[in-house]
């Protein structure tokens, strides 16, 4: 089997509202940007229409002794509607192709991790990419034989119709595929039967991605590259996309977990304890306030990650789930369940989690404010009892008040002095009595 080039491809996806900065951005870095037609194309079931624009002619900026050639593509499709991408494209140089070395196994994955390395390097000039360092490395690695290299007739083999045969192929180059990061051993897998590729069931998601490229392509003319990009977009997406679809779901997971982890941290910072409500008033106002900013905050994350996972939800729908395979690809192997079959697998029990989280921090948030707002109001209430009070003793003090002054200004001074005289009296009288009483008691409990 002889190698006629190797490209690498990197996947990034963005908001649709970071669209105009990754474009901005990118025409820093190429010189030359042309916008495709748009394309009807056939997505599983659904017909959806993609938008492509292509960046051609890197500046010095992003230039690789890697590679011989990059361009990028800034896509955009309804599924999913939140979300725009860049395929970043990079050939091998023939020099770069031919250090791969069927004895160097170390060496070879070294290199693998090179490419991966220099157009992350490249891709990261594009700036506002929400790709998560904690996910799997967004590198497709496409390997795209001669194909008039293979065995006569194996050419148009790759369906699973002749798996037997593709088994064998893979058995017979197992050293020379290998070297670009394949498993000839492991489940092998096929995309429309234009792309092969082997995965390990013990770690499905697991990148960079190697993929065969089975299917004639057109050739690159150098005087016109726009038009074979054109065409190589137009035979390209859908597979492609089948397999960085998952990537971005795997990326977005990661990315709005995140979030919530950092809300849900925040609400662990409270404490709820019993204390005096006269204590905590001041410090009961501050939390409250607290809580409604994050709750604010909560709210547009909230409303954001449910929009895109319903979102995200449709584009699983794309996939047809069977028994073992999807609508895009199928194991060679009967029995086998098919690589996206698995990768969707393993994404299921995250989306179940996420889902539960969700529900969680939001519950636990309105509890928080609910317990906060109750004890603010019992503090309320409580105040409101204390001044009530206060208010009814002013009141018959002044009414108190208002009933001496009267009889100061209406009574005559013989009466006053009469009432004067009698309640002094009677003062020294009652002083007298409390006297007798205290030293009778005191009398009575020493003997």
């Amino acid at each position: 089997m002889e190698i006629n080039s190797v490209r690498v491809v990197r996947y990034d996806f963005y908001r649709r509202g970071h669209q105009d900065q990754v474009d901005a951005s990118l025409q820093e870095v190429f010189e030359n940007k042309t916008e495709l037609h748009p394309q009807t194309l056939e997505f599983g079931e659904t017909d959806i229409e993609t938008n492509s624009t292509l960046y051609t002619d890197a500046t010095d900026q992003i230039q690789s002794d890697l590679f011989e050639s990059i361009q990028t593509f800034l896509i955009t499709d309804p599924i999913p509607r939140y979300f725009c991408h860049t395929l970043t494209i990079a050939t091998l140089t023939a020099e770069e192709q031919d250090q791969m070395d069927v004895g160097d196994p170390m060496g070879n994955r070294t290199r693998r991790e090179d490419w991966a390395t220099e157009i992350e390097s490249i891709a990261s000039a594009y700036g506002s990419s929400l790709i998560q360092p904690e996910g799997p490395a967004p590198v497709i690695i496409l390997v795209e034989p001669t194909l008039d290299s293979l065995p006569s007739g194996e050419q148009t083999s790759f369906d699973p119709i002749h798996s037997r045969t593709v088994s064998e192929m893979f058995d017979q180059y197992a050293g020379t595929l290998d070297t670009f990061g394949f498993y000839p051993t492991e489940h092998i897998n096929t995309i429309d039967n234009s792309y092969t590729l082997t995965f390990n069931r013990d770690q499905v998601i697991d990148f960079p991605l190697s993929i065969l490229v089975t299917r004639e392509q057109v050739q690159l003319d150098g005087e016109n590259p726009v038009d074979y990009w054109r065409s190589w977009i137009g035979f390209g997406y859908t597979r492609i996309k089948s397999v960085t679809s998952i990537l971005m779901m795997q990326h977005w997971l990661i990315w709005r977990r995140q979030e919530i982890k950092e809300i849900d941290q925040e609400l662990y910072g409270y404490d709820l304890r019993d204390t005096r409500l006269e204590d905590l008033t001041a410090e009961l106002r501050n939390e409250e306030q607290q809580l409604e900013q994050l709750r604010r905050k909560w709210v547009e994350s909230h409303s954001a990650a449910v929009d895109e996972f319903h979102d995200i939800q449709e584009l699983v729908e794309c996939y047809q789930r069977g028994d073992e395979d999807t609508v895009f690809d199928v194991a060679m192997e009967k029995g086998d369940q098919s690589y996206l079959y698995e990768c969707l697998s393993c994404l299921d029990s995250e989306f179940q989690i996420f889902s539960a989280t969700l529900e969680r921090v939001e519950t636990k948030l309105e509890m928080f404010i609910s317990v906060v707002q109750d004890r603010i109001q019992s503090s309320a209430t409580e105040s409101n009892l204390e001044l009530q009070s206060t208010v009814t003793n002013l009141t018959i003090l002044l009414a108190v008040i208002a009933v001496i002054e009267l009889g100061l200004n209406h009574l005559s001074k013989d009466i006053f002095l009469t009432v004067t005289q009698f309640v002094a009296q009677s003062g020294i009288l009652l002083a007298g009595m409390v006297l007798l009483a205290v030293g009778f008691i005191l009398g009575y409990t020493h003997t």
